[in-house]
């Protein structure tokens, strides 16, 4: 007897298609919240008064004493790690259409 399905088995039962594994989404994850911070101490860097303090941990500078380049490439940094989580995410949301 053969059995013919009109949908396949990713959709049947709801599960994440094969192409999409865990640590997949946890780069994805990881992605987005590294980019996010990224961009967050790049505009902080560059919009924040120069009296302004930046703490991270045990460590603290003033925002006046950073070069302005490091919140240019924070911001840099942060944003191609949001398109390539983007990406990622859109490519995997047109295989399963």
């Amino acid at each position: 007897m053969i059995t013919r399905h009109d949908t396949t088995p990713d959709e049947e039962t709801g599960r994440p298609s094969p192409h999409t594994t865990g640590w997949q989404r946890v780069v994805k994850q990881l992605l987005g919240i590294f980019g996010a911070i990224g961009i967050f101490l790049g505009l902080f860097i560059l919009f924040a008064g120069d009296g302004r303090y930046l703490s991270l941990w045990d460590s603290t500078w003033r925002v006046g004493d950073i070069s302005e380049w490091w919140g240019y490439g924070l911001l840099a940094a942060g944003g191609v790690l949001w398109v390539v989580a983007l990406g990622w995410i859109l490519a995997g949301r047109s295989r399963r259409i």
